[in-house]
């Protein structure tokens, strides 16, 4: 993934040996690229990364910018993905095509997802239909994710799930390491209405995820007919 799409979180926990399973070594191979062309790419992806790091620091500046930067984002494809919710049941990423999915990775045992459930529960909660909240546990005992839950909802007992969550298991972190490529929990993938990855988060940052939310949001609904919202 480009380095400007990647934005680090506050916190989060970090798995080593998910690292290697993540990204296996490669050997390099022949591509007929010519220098040229491999200093344009290059050039590239420093821009990518230098627009990315200038976004991060003037959002934290104090005072009021007259206009805030749009967030450096991409346009990633990925397969089809089949997911399973709790119960069993499958689903796939392409049903929510034309909203934004906000897409969780959490644990039971990472104590800033616990931290951060409630944040997304209430950003779905608040961005209505357009936005769809995928929380997908990496837990491999299911029981497990659902006592944390429950123990969510005793603390906090204003917070609703709201019809626009789903709940999902990926007890092999086949789709968090082998399609998400995940190697740090939490961390969130926001999709465009095209089902493709817009940013990265890596670590609990609710600011961030709501400010790249609001973004596209924002930009779908200029791209949207007003006859049609």
């Amino acid at each position: 993934m480009e380095s400007g799409t990647v934005l680090h979180g506050r916190n989060y926990c970090n798995r080593p040996a998910l690292f290697s399973a993540a990204f296996p070594q490669q050997k390099p191979q022949k591509t007929g690229c010519g220098m040229k062309q491999k200093i344009i790419i290059a050039a590239l992806i420093l821009l990518i990364g230098a627009a990315a790091i200038f976004y991060d620091r003037t959002s934290s500046m104090p005072g009021t910018p007259l206009a805030p930067p749009a967030p450096v984002l991409t346009d990633i494809p990925l397969p089809e993905v089949i997911l399973h919710d709790f119960d069993g049941n499958g689903f796939t990423l392409s049903e929510f095509h034309g909203r934004i999915v906000l897409v969780n990775f959490w644990a039971s045992w990472c104590p800033p997802c616990i931290k951060e459930i409630p944040e997304l529960l209430r950003i779905a909660e608040s961005r209505g239909d357009g936005l769809v909240l995928l929380a997908v546990t990496v837990d491999e005992d299911l029981e497990k994710a659902k006592d944390l839950l429950k123990l969510i909802k005793n603390r906090n007992p204003e917070l609703t799930v709201p019809e626009n969550t789903y709940w999902a298991w990926d007890a092999d972190k086949h789709i968090a390491q082998e399609i998400f490529y995940t190697t740090r929990f939490p961390e969130s993938y926001i999709l465009g209405e095209n089902g493709r990855i817009k940013a990265k988060i890596i670590g609990d940052d609710i600011e961030k995820i709501e400010n790249i939310i609001d973004y596209l949001m924002m930009q779908k609904s200029k791209n949207t007919p007003a006859e049609s919202r």
